[in-house]
């Protein structure tokens, strides 16, 4: 016991570390968020991706589409072609909410906003990244073709440095108290062997939904009937010259979601989670954002040339439906990472809430 209270004392640091911490901690959040707004700007304007389709016809070389489009450029081109509900989607999640999230992250800074409206916005917020998905998933799901040629462009990069940028900016501003132990107490027995066999079926079903296909498409014009799951459409992103997007969806939709259901697993069956680690893996866990962008990307489609027909096949469905649980787990009540820690004669830490 006495070792314990040792480990936990040790885990504490004094006042003036704290509060040094705090200040450097502070410091590099404003440079983040600064750093996040100005890749906003371009990543709202300049051109998310190029498109063309190429034919030969007697020899002749012709070019039968042309598309290039921004963020602001493919809201303006979905409204005009009727496609309402992607275009909104773009427009609440990618252009509306980053501004949304700048005022309310400056409304806490100053204490004017409280801590469960700021963690609303964090979380709804994360989704801007649906943008960026659709344009890779897009490009993935083209270059794959001979006669058609997709390139992401700048705008693509920009907006996916503001993505990472601000969640890690915003994740600094509402940081778990560093006076929480550090100190994992795992679970032993029964439970150790329950958290393995979990995390085996929650890897095997990652694998199943990672090598599934996932979308259809197809366009007579074209010549053109392809299906993709989504390790198709990253290994597509490698192969050619968007191997940073293809990193991305790796890690933002595999490896941390991974990780996210992993210590979700295993505080369920009695292991204790850093609340720093478990917040970070929550807010960079991004299945549910890349699920929402294949139907979105499905949906407008047909906003962006009506001859290409796109189909989200059964697994894609399944995934939407998993990850529209998992969402609905994480705002209805995933259960705290790492509970309170009471020493005599000093700290209390705060609850932590996700």
């Amino acid at each position: 016991m006495a070792q314990v209270e040792d480990d936990v004392e040790r885990s504490v640091p004094t006042s003036a570390t704290s509060k040094d911490q705090r200040t450097v901690q502070n410091m590099l959040c404003a440079a983040l968020f600064v750093l996040a707004y100005i890749s906003l700007v371009p990543g709202l304007c300049m051109l998310l991706f190029s498109g063309k389709a190429e034919v030969d016809f007697f020899g002749i070389h012709m070019t039968v589409w042309h598309l290039e489009k921004s963020t602001l450029g493919t809201v303006k081109l979905l409204y005009e072609s009727t496609a309402y509900v992607p275009m909104l989607a773009i427009l609440v999640f990618s252009v509306t909410m980053p501004f949304v999230k700048l005022f309310a992250m400056l409304f806490f800074a100053a204490g004017k906003m409280s801590d469960s409206m700021l963690c609303a916005i964090k979380k709804v917020s994360t989704w801007a990244t649906i943008d960026a998905f659709a344009a890779a998933a897009l490009v993935a799901f083209f270059d794959s073709q001979n006669h058609l040629h997709v390139d992401l462009r700048a705008g693509f990069y920009c907006f996916l440095t503001y993505c990472i940028l601000s969640t890690a900016a915003s994740l600094l501003l509402h940081a778990p108290q560093s006076s929480l132990s550090r100190h994992a107490t795992l679970g032993g027995g029964k439970s150790t062997v329950v958290s393995v066999i979990m995390i085996c079926i929650m890897v095997l079903l990652l694998h199943q939904a990672a090598t599934w296909p996932i979308l259809k498409m197809q366009s007579k014009k074209f010549s053109m009937v392809a299906t993709c799951s989504t390790w198709d459409l990253v290994c597509n992103l490698w192969k050619g010259s968007s191997t940073v997007a293809g990193a991305a969806l790796v890690i933002l939709t595999m490896a941390v979601p991974a990780c996210d259901f992993s210590a979700v697993i295993a505080q369920a069956v009695g292991f204790h989670v850093d609340a720093a680690i478990s917040q970070w893996l929550e807010q960079f866990a991004m299945l549910d954002v890349w699920a929402l962008s294949l139907v979105i990307m499905r949906m407008a489609t047909s906003g962006i040339n009506h001859e290409i027909g796109m189909e989200l096949l059964p697994a894609g469905w399944m995934l939407s439906g998993f990850s529209a649980c998992w969402v609905l787990f994480n705002v209805s009540g995933r259960p705290g990472i790492t509970k309170k820690i009471s020493i005599s004669g000093g700290i209390k830490a705060p609850d932590h809430t996700s």
